[in-house]
């Protein structure tokens, strides 16, 4: 391994560049064998930083020449650096103003019917050892923020993942929409910070239809396939083969026990106003004097 280069550096040509889109520098050496009345440094090597403000702005080239053309004279290093800061994105806290991505589709409820509650079309016949489908539509919606406190978000994610919407969530009804989890992937900001992009994944669920309706728990997640055996019940809660099933409450138990459906509720609000970045993120960054 060669030993490093030692130089002087020159204000001549030094120039630092930040645009929208990326950052660029140049800094400019003079070969130590100058004999200058100033300290030396080393002379930077090709992939190395900036400085720790700008960490992702890396010496990217060095072209080398003599000083005023002359092989006499001691050699001249340009350094070239430059840089493209991460577009940070999804610093805001309402849910709506984030970015989306949305895919929708379906799945499948199977079932065998008890005897003699389903029937064949086409002859009357009962059905059964046979199973038989009802189809739900599933909407897929993953939404993207940045996280600065990882350990503390992580609280937020196991805490609600895994229940439903107890309030209006983009649109849809409470009870229909179900936080399936969080995609965290680690990245440095432009300031070199190390920071989160929490990709926050949800299912929206319609099961009966009445989802359209906007009334709260007439359709989603709490319902199930319910399997007829006599008359069908007169309640707005069954409809086309779904209906709520639920533990009774127990006010006298120990502890006392409130109805209880298939998913719990809770508000979605933590998963985008905690763990802001703050005002000292990247909106305004430090210009390097040399």
């Amino acid at each position: 391994m060669a030993d490093p280069v030692m130089v002087y550096p020159l204000v001549s040509q030094w120039h630092f560049l930040v645009t929208q889109d990326s950052v660029s520098g140049v800094r400019v050496y003079l070969d130590g064998s100058a004999g200058l009345n100033v300290t030396q440094v080393e002379l930077p090597k090709i992939g190395e930083q900036w400085d720790d403000d700008y960490q992702y702005v890396t010496c990217k080239s060095v072209d080398t020449s003599y000083l005023n053309d002359n092989d006499n004279c001691p050699k001249k290093y340009i350094c070239a650096y430059d840089g493209v800061p991460f577009t940070q994105t999804a610093i805001s806290g309402n849910e709506n103003d984030l970015p989306k991505t949305v895919s929708i589709g379906g799945e499948n409820r199977a079932f065998e019917p008890k005897s003699g509650t389903w029937k064949w079309e086409s002859d009357g016949e009962p059905i059964s050892n046979q199973n038989l489908n009802l189809r739900t539509v599933v909407a897929n919606i993953s939404i993207s923020r940045v996280v600065k406190d990882f350990d503390g978000y992580m609280q937020t994610v196991f805490k609600l993942a895994g229940r439903i919407n107890s309030e209006k969530f983009l649109g849809f009804p409470v009870g229909t929409v179900l936080f399936v989890g969080a995609n965290m992937s680690e990245f440095k900001n432009r300031m070199g910070s190390k920071r989160w992009m929490a990709d926050l994944n949800f299912q929206a669920k319609s099961c009966n239809g009445r989802i359209e309706t906007g009334v709260a728990n007439a359709d989603g997640w709490t319902y199930s396939v319910r399997e007829i055996t006599g008359t069908k019940p007169k309640t707005d809660s069954w409809i086309n083969g779904w209906d709520r099933p639920y533990i009774p409450a127990n006010p006298s138990g120990t502890p006392p026990t409130i109805k209880t459906y298939l998913f719990l509720y809770s508000s979605f609000t933590e998963l985008f106003e905690g763990n802001q970045l703050g005002d000292d993120e990247n909106l305004y960054q430090p210009i390097p004097s040399k």
